[in-house]
């Protein structure tokens, strides 16, 4: 479960194949790497991209200070919030796939500079008002003109 052990940073079939044959002298076929692995409740997934705080525990702590500020704001009744979410798609080569146990959510760290489009929509749960948004975002070497 933990390449790390093997001095790997993931495992794919094939490289779960060949340092099985160099470091346990084992005959051992790709096909029976791969159906062991569906056999132990793997399946091949891909990585999605997550991004990385700079501080982590500093972004712990403005998060767990935001909630209280939401739940004033939600109290308030002179004050309108929205709930929003955002979707956005990349035009960066998709990450590899990698061999992870069913029901695991694998990500990818990345820092930035890439071609993406965010759509961007938010509601409020008081009266049911939308409110939508795109965005294309471009690296300035490939802007269009």
């Amino acid at each position: 479960d933990d390449p790390a052990l093997a001095d790997q940073t993931h495992w794919t079939a094939k490289k779960l194949c060949g340092w099985l044959k160099d470091h346990l002298v084992a005959d051992l076929s790709y096909r029976t790497a791969v159906r062991y692995l569906h056999e132990h409740n793997y399946k091949l997934k891909v990585p999605r991209p997550m991004p990385e705080p700079p501080d982590r525990d500093a972004w712990e702590k403005r998060r767990e200070a935001f909630a209280s500020e939401l739940l004033a704001l939600l109290e308030n009744k002179d004050g309108e919030v929205f709930f929003g979410d955002e979707a956005g798609f990349e035009g960066d080569p998709r990450p590899r796939q990698k061999w992870v146990k069913r029901g695991s959510h694998p990500s990818i760290g990345y820092y930035g500079g890439h071609v993406r489009c965010n759509v961007v929509g938010a509601v409020n749960p008081r009266d049911g008002q939308l409110v939508l948004g795109m965005r294309e975002l471009y690296p300035i070497s490939t802007a269009p003109e």
